[in-house]
């Protein structure tokens, strides 16, 4: 597990979405606010494209990575996607670490998960919890859409969103 945190971390980046709100006070004409929502990505190109969750940047009109080490960068949405949870962002001018991808039509029950993100914000950047693969093929239904999920029991808590799900050898 040390290996893989040390091969992925770097690749692993803080995701924080922007958002205008108006005020619930019911006062015709409030002032709009902004609202920020933290998650995690991982890179997958080295012209810095970033794999994110959809939820993560729903609605968001600024996006910031926050880099290992505190860099942070403007980012642009690219796209998204609601039915499977994806959303792709993009940050100009860096070469950035890449997760390597694996095939998880291979990944096999009781294989070894790490999952590495940002749980409940930045502060707790690139924190490292592991598990097993509990079950493949886990048909659920995402609004109108049945998929083929893996199930583990890697803790992933709120701002863990977007980051990286990674097997013994080190592969997203």
């Amino acid at each position: 597990v040390v290996d893989i945190a040390k091969a992925i971390g770097p690749s692993v980046v803080g995701v924080t979405s922007t958002r205008k709100i108006t005020p619930d006070s019911g006062v015709f004409g409030g002032d709009m606010r902004e609202s920020q929502y933290a998650g995690s990505g991982f890179v997958v190109t080295e012209k810095g494209h970033i794999v994110t969750n959809q939820h993560v940047v729903e609605g968001g009109t600024a996006f910031t990575v926050l880099l290992p080490g505190g860099k942070e960068l403007s980012a642009q949405l690219i796209g998204q996607d609601a039915t499977t949870d994806l959303a792709v962002l993009q940050v100009q001018g860096q070469t950035l670490p890449v997760a390597p991808l694996g095939d998880s039509s291979k990944v096999q029950v009781g294989e070894l998960a790490v999952a590495i993100g940002n749980p409940l914000g930045n502060e707790l950047a690139g924190t490292v919890t592991t598990g097993i693969i509990s079950a493949t093929q886990r048909k659920m239904r995402v609004g109108s859409t049945f998929m083929n999920l893996l199930q583990t029991d890697a803790a992933i808590n709120p701002g863990n969103s977007g980051g990286p799900l990674v097997d013994s050898k080190g592969q997203v």
